[in-house]
């Protein structure tokens, strides 16, 4: 559900408080903004209300501030995005029911960006499992170079290179990844005749 930040505080000045007053009610009109309690998280928060209550025996010099903001995202998210990559070249053939571990430090369920980056020409037909039961799967002709994305917030499949859609490739869950240790595992169904280098899954860690 939506959040609600109030915060309340005073604007001061020697002379004439309006300048100051109205570069604040600048800023903060800009729309939908990042919010900071620390450097390192913010909340997506847009204004609700700028009251002008000044202190009526310092008119014009200070002003007391009470801000509503609505958090239509309710949760904390990290400043700086997290990378996982996953080299399959490293690993020993056949690839099928290889497993790798993501551990997700935050406190809430975050959803990931996974790009697949072909590296052989080919019908490819694999499996992403998070856990036993959660999966997708990716089907299609493919070219070596070709970077495959999968947003799991926006539920989209597309071609990195020109943002083509690829949603005819997909099937199963856009899955999110769990607080904590996630079991990804890579199952071929085909077996593919294309060949992948690397499975990498960007996200940012989310906090109640």
């Amino acid at each position: 559900a939506e959040k609600i930040i109030r915060i309340e505080g005073n604007l001061s000045h020697a002379t004439d408080i309006r300048t100051d007053w109205d570069a604040l009610k600048t800023a903060l009109m800009g729309g939908r903004q990042k919010f900071y309690s620390h450097d390192d998280r913010f909340i997506w928060a847009t204004p609700q209300s700028l009251p002008d209550s000044y202190d009526p025996g310092l008119f014009k010099h200070l002003a007391n501030i009470e801000i509503e903001f609505l958090c239509d995202d309710p949760f904390w998210q990290a400043e700086t995005e997290t990378v996982d990559s996953w080299d399959l070249t490293a690993l020993a053939t056949p690839v099928d029911g290889e497993v790798h571990i993501i551990n997700n430090a935050g406190t809430a369920e975050t959803y990931p960006v996974i790009t697949i980056t072909i590296s052989g020409t080919g019908d490819l037909d694999i499996a992403l499992y998070n856990g036993a039961v959660d999966y997708m799967t990716i089907v299609g002709a493919v070219t070596a170079g070709n970077v495959i994305v999968v947003d799991t917030l926006e539920a989209r499949c597309y071609l990195k290179a020109d943002d083509s859609d690829l949603m005819t490739f997909f099937d199963g869950l856009f899955w999110n990844l769990a607080a904590g240790a996630n079991t990804i595992t890579y199952e071929d169904n085909g077996p593919s005749t294309a060949t992948i280098s690397n499975i990498t899954f960007t996200y940012r860690k989310r906090w109640f």
